[in-house]
């Protein structure tokens, strides 16, 4: 969010772009993880968990206003 509010309006969307393109290639990975280990490996759920912040990351890029107005209350 903060890089976005740095840059110019009209390289948001390539930046977006980028972004999102980083979310399929971490969820891919993810995914190849988490296929080949038990459900008891103590790695296991740091995946999904750094899966899940990057997409968090993700969608306060795509929706900056309200993410900065929740921010705010």
């Amino acid at each position: 969010m903060a890089a976005l509010e740095r840059e110019d309006a009209a390289s948001w969307r390539g930046m977006v772009e980028r972004h999102r393109e980083s979310l399929e290639e971490l969820t891919s990975a993810a995914d190849g993880v988490i296929a080949v280990t038990g459900r008891d490996n103590p790695g296991r759920p740091e995946v999904g968990l750094a899966l899940l912040m990057w997409a968090a990351e993700l969608a306060s890029a795509v929706r900056p206003d309200a993410a900065h107005d929740q921010r705010e209350i």
